[in-house]
């Protein structure tokens, strides 16, 4: 059902985990995306996935398995951050 559209802010608290599978494209339509828990974006070579227009996206260097492979971020308004 991509692609997924972002209507505010998102955050994925401590304990919990996104897993965005290949292929799927996410516009955040500049809202903000924070990674409090663990991210998995496990993209393909040939079938990537694609964070586009994420106003600003935090992610926490608490969780040391996140995993991020053959994923585009594009379009962040504001930056990117790593929180502890």
């Amino acid at each position: 059902n991509s692609p997924y559209y972002f209507t505010g802010s998102i955050t994925v608290p401590n304990g919990c985990s996104l897993t965005i599978e290949p292929g799927v494209h996410v516009n955040g339509n500049g809202n903000s995306f924070t990674i409090q828990g663990k991210l998995i974006c496990n993209g393909l070579e040939n079938d990537s996935i694609r964070l586009l227009g994420v106003g600003y996206l935090q992610l926490s260097t608490s969780f040391p398995n996140d995993s991020i492979d053959y994923t585009v971020i594009d379009g962040s308004s504001i930056g990117s951050t790593y929180i502890e």
